[in-house]
């Protein structure tokens, strides 16, 4: 049975792994994805043709690959970032100010103190988290701090030079 060459479905371009930006849902990380790919020259066409990214692989749909922590109370919350971090991947962390995250969450989801106290452990435990990953690889890790990136209206200098 020979197939026919108009059933094959091309495979996407294969690029490897720059950047993993990852940090707690809602804190940015979506907006830093998209504004790091098109510094690296994509367009927004290419850029929202993935939506759902998988883990960081040696061979990746786009350079830059984005994965929120959503339980960082789980074990091995950086297993991704470790695995990115094998690969020669810069990892940027987003953290955004904890009653800002929190209300972001709340409005999305309902603001019942359940809720609410559950979203504080999982950003506490998604910072330190954080803290360990940058511990063990101070050179190839970058935190980036929401409110900074709506001052300067745009990524920082030395990430962009990286």
């Amino acid at each position: 049975m020979s197939l026919n060459a108009s059933c094959v479905v091309p495979r996407p371009d294969c690029y490897p792994l720059l950047f993993f930006v990852t940090g707690v849902h809602h804190s940015g990380t979506t907006w830093v994805r998209a504004e790091l790919l098109r510094q690296l020259g994509f367009d927004n066409g290419r850029i929202n043709f993935v939506r759902r990214e998988a883990s960081p692989a040696a061979c990746n749909q786009l350079p830059v690959v984005k994965w929120p922590y959503t339980d960082a109370t789980r074990p091995h919350a950086n297993r991704l970032a470790l695995t990115a971090l094998k690969l020669g991947a810069m990892v940027v962390g987003v953290e955004r100010l904890a009653p800002e995250t929190i209300y972001s969450v709340s409005k999305r989801w309902g603001d019942q103190t359940h809720t609410l106290r559950r979203e504080g452990a999982r950003l506490c435990a998604a910072r330190c988290a954080w803290r360990q990953l940058a511990a063990h690889a101070p050179n190839r890790t970058l935190l980036l701090h929401y409110e900074m990136l709506v001052r300067e209206q745009g990524l920082p200098a030395p990430l962009i030079r990286r």
